[in-house]
This record gives C-alpha cells, sequence and structure tokens, in this order.
C-alpha cells in the first residue's frame, strides 16, 4: 500500500512539474495602424529636426497595404512586407519594404511601444522617428 501511495505521489508530482511552462516569448509589436513623423536626425551634419502633430507626414499600415502622406498629401501607397534581416551592425533587425507602383523602400525598423524609427544605418543617413496616431 505504501509502494502504491508512493507511485501516486512521484506521478502526480511529474503531472505537475512537467504541465508549468515558463512564457520566455516576448510581445509582438505591431505596425498596423497610422504613425507620425516626429524627428529626423544625422545627416553629414549630424543634426535634428522636431515636427510637431499634426504635421502632415505619415505612415498608414493595414494588414498588407500602406499609404505614405507628404504634407497631408497622398504620396505613394502599395503593399508591405516586414522581414528580419542583417542591419550593418550584423544584429537580425526587423526589415519594413514598401513597394508601390513606383518605387521600392527598404528601411531597417525598431518597433517600440507607441513608436517605430527608421534606421539608416549609413554614416551620413537620417533615422526618422515615428509616433502612433491614437
Amino acid at each position: 500500500m505504501r509502494h502504491l501511495i508512493l507511485l501516486f505521489l512521484v506521478v502526480l508530482s511529474i503531472t505537475f512539474f512537467g504541465s508549468c511552462k515558463k512564457n520566455n516569448s516576448e510581445p509582438t509589436l505591431s505596425i498596423i495602424g497610422e504613425w507620425e513623423l516626429r524627428m529626423r536626425s544625422g545627416g553629414i551634419v549630424g543634426g535634428s529636426t522636431t515636427f510637431p502633430p499634426g504635421n502632415g507626414n505619415t505612415l498608414v499600415f493595414s494588414n498588407t497595404s500602406f499609404e505614405k502622406y507628404l504634407n497631408g498629401q497622398i504620396a505613394s501607397s502599395g503593399a508591405y512586407n516586414l522581414t528580419k534581416d542583417t542591419f550593418v551592425n550584423g544584429e537580425l533587425m526587423d526589415k519594413l519594404i514598401l513597394t508601390s507602383p513606383n518605387s521600392i523602400e527598404q528601411h531597417f525598423i525598431k518597433i517600440e511601444s507607441s513608436q517605430f524609427t527608421f534606421l539608416s544605418g549609413l554614416p551620413d543617413g537620417f533615422d526618422e522617428k515615428f509616433s502612433q496616431i491614437p
């Protein structure tokens, strides 16, 4: 009888501890929504320009398409793809590919809760920071 109780406790312990899994995955951040340009920095001089809310420089993403507005006027639209690729420093990062009838733009991006940044990775390139419009 003792062996049976001991066996039952061992099976119960294995079941209890074996069913607990730690969730190590990071939450997935989405680019879907409307985003407005807030800052551009870099270039040869290394300066920065801030943009006030309502400046009209926005990107709008749905599940598969985008619209890009400059000064409130639509500048381009088409499909987009978000992939992973190796940045200039060797880090694996998100890469946004915007495909419109007249051009293909590729940007490494860093997505944070309510912001994302286009990262140029070039010494004289510009980084652009966008904030999500609620």
